[in-house]
C-alpha cells in the first residue's frame, strides 16, 4: 500500500515537473518568435479628482514603453493651450485608442490627422487637439470637455467611441456626475417594479463579471507571451468559429432601447450643446476593435449608433469598411496589445480627413 502511493506521488511530481518544462519551453519560444510582453503600464500619468480622473499637467515621463508629454491642461498636445489664431482647431475625445496608447505621440491618430489635413498646404490651417485619456468613457469625456472647451474654439468636436465605453457606463462612479443633473433624470427611463430591478441586477452582475474577466486576462497577457499569442490568435482568426458569449456582446444589439444606456446617450447630447455653444460640429468616430473581420461581434452596435447619431444631429464616421481591407491581427500594436499601432492610426486618421475635408466642402469652408 505504502509503496502504491509512493509510486503515485512520483509520477504525480514527474507530470508537475515535466508540465513546468512544457510550459516553460513554449513560453521560451513565444518570446524568441515575438518578444517579450510590450509594457502595459509604468509612469504615473494620471491624478485622481473627485470621482474621476485627468492627466497630469506639463508631463514629460515615459508610459508604457513611449515618452508622454502633456500640456498645462494636461492633453497630450505640446502646445499651450490658447484659442484659434485663424486656424481650424478640432478638439479629439477619447480613450486610450485616441490617446494612442503604445505609440509616440506623432503616430497618434489626432496627431496624424493634424498632418494629414494641412499636407500640401502653404500653411497650417487646421489644429488638432489630442484630449484622449487613457481608461475615459463617454461621461468622463464630457467632463473633461466642460474644463477645458473655454481654452480653445474648435471648429469640431470629434468624439472617439470605442465598444467599452457602454459597458463603463454601468458603474456608480462614472454615472454620478450625470445622475445629479435634473434633465439627465428626466432622460432616464423610469420603469417601476421589480422586474426592472432585477434587469439592472443581471445587467451589473454581467458587467462585474468581464471586468473580472478582462481584469485576469490582462494581467496574464501582460506576462506571457504565449498566453498573449493564444489570445490574439483567438481574437484575429479563432474568433469566427470559436464566437464569444453573447453575455458579452449583448450591448450591441440593445443600444436603442430606451431603458439602455441612458449616460452613454445623455453624455452625446450634452457634448452637442456644447458644440452648438460654440458654434461647433460634433462627430461621433466609430473606435473598431481589432478582432477578426469575418466575425466582428460589434455591426449591430455600429448601426445602432449611427441611427442614434443621425436622430441627434451628430455626425458619424465608420472607419469598419477601411479597416477591414487589412488584416485585423497586422494592426496590434504589439502581440499582447491590441491597440492600434502606427498604421492602424494612419488609416484612422485617413478616414477622418476624408470626412473632414468632404464636409468642410459641402459647407463651403476650407
Amino acid at each position: 500500500m505504502r509503496s502504491k502511493f509512493a509510486g503515485f506521488l512520483k509520477n504525480l511530481l514527474l507530470s508537475i515537473i515535466s508540465l513546468i518544462f512544457f510550459c516553460a519551453l513554449v513560453e521560451g519560444f513565444a518570446r524568441l518568435a515575438y518578444g517579450p510582453p510590450q509594457p502595459t503600464a509604468g509612469g504615473v500619468i494620471a491624478k485622481q479628482e473627485g470621482d474621476g480622473h485627468f492627466l497630469m499637467p506639463n508631463l514629460d515621463t515615459m508610459h508604457a514603453g513611449k515618452r508622454v508629454t502633456t500640456n498645462s491642461l494636461g492633453l497630450r498636445d505640446r502646445r499651450a493651450p490658447h484659442k484659434s489664431d485663424g486656424k481650424t482647431q478640432i478638439i479629439v475625445l477619447g480613450d486610450s485608442f485616441t490617446f494612442g496608447f503604445g505609440v509616440d505621440m506623432e503616430d497618434s491618430y489626432p496627431f496624424q490627422l493634424e498632418e494629414l489635413l494641412n499636407a500640401g498646404a502653404r500653411r497650417e490651417f487646421y489644429e488638432v487637439i489630442n484630449a484622449g485619456v487613457p481608461g475615459y468613457d463617454t461621461v468622463n469625456e464630457l467632463r473633461l470637455l466642460e474644463r477645458i472647451i473655454p481654452h480653445y474654439s474648435p471648429a469640431w468636436i470629434i468624439v472617439g467611441f470605442h465598444t467599452g465605453d457602454l459597458a463603463e457606463q454601468h458603474t456608480p462612479a462614472t454615472q454620478q456626475h450625470l445622475l445629479l443633473s435634473d434633465d439627465v433624470r428626466a432622460d432616464q427611463p423610469r420603469e417601476p417594479g421589480s422586474s426592472k430591478q432585477k434587469e439592472r441586477r443581471r445587467v451589473s452582475a454581467l458587467v462585474k463579471l468581464a471586468n473580472k474577466v478582462q481584469w485576469s486576462t490582462l494581467k496574464l497577457r501582460d506576462k506571457s507571451a504565449f498566453f498573449s499569442w493564444l489570445l490574439k490568435l483567438y481574437k484575429t482568426e479563432l474568433i469566427k468559429y470559436i464566437p464569444p458569449p453573447r453575455k458579452f456582446t449583448w450591448k450591441s444589439e440593445e443600444f436603442l432601447d430606451p431603458s439602455r444606456f441612458h449616460a452613454t446617450k445623455t453624455s452625446f447630447r450634452r457634448i452637442k450643446d456644447i458644440a452648438d455653444e460654440h458654434g461647433a460640429e460634433m462627430i461621433v468616430f466609430m473606435i473598431v476593435p481589432l478582432v477578426n473581420w469575418e466575425a466582428y461581434p460589434y455591426r449591430a452596435l455600429h448601426a445602432a449608433l449611427a441611427e442614434f447619431c443621425a436622430g441627434n444631429g451628430i455626425y458619424f464616421v465608420d472607419p469598419l469598411e477601411e479597416f477591414a481591407k487589412h488584416r485585423a491581427g497586422d494592426l496590434w500594436v504589439a502581440v499582447n496589445d491590441g491597440h492600434y499601432s502606427p498604421e492602424a492610426n494612419r488609416i484612422a486618421a485617413s478616414v477622418l480627413c476624408t470626412s473632414l475635408l468632404a464636409s468642410n466642402q459641402k459647407s463651403g469652408g476650407q
